[in-house]
C-alpha cells in the first residue's frame, strides 16, 4: 500500500466504496470497527474492514516516515 497524505486522501478516497470510506474514517477517528449484522453482505462488510484496517496501516506508516 502507498501512503496516502493528507493532501493525497481526498483523491485516493474517491476510487474507493463508501464502506471502505466509511471504515477508513472510523479508524481515523479511533472507534471501534462497527459490527457485521447481515451474513448477505459480507463482501460489503470486507471493504469496510479494509478500509478500516488500511487507514490504520497507514497511520503507522505515516508515523514511521
Amino acid at each position: 500500500m502507498n501512503i496516502i497524505t493528507k493532501k493525497t486522501k481526498n483523491e485516493y478516497l474517491k476510487s474507493k466504496s463508501r464502506f471502505y470510506i466509511a471504515g477508513w474514517f472510523d479508524a481515523e477517528r479511533g472507534e471501534q470497527p462497527q459490527k457485521s449484522t447481515r451474513e448477505k453482505d459480507l463482501n460489503i462488510y470486507k471493504d469496510y474492514l479494509k478500509g478500516y484496517f488500511d487507514s490504520i496501516e497507514n497511520e503507522f506508516t505515516m508515523g514511521g516516515v
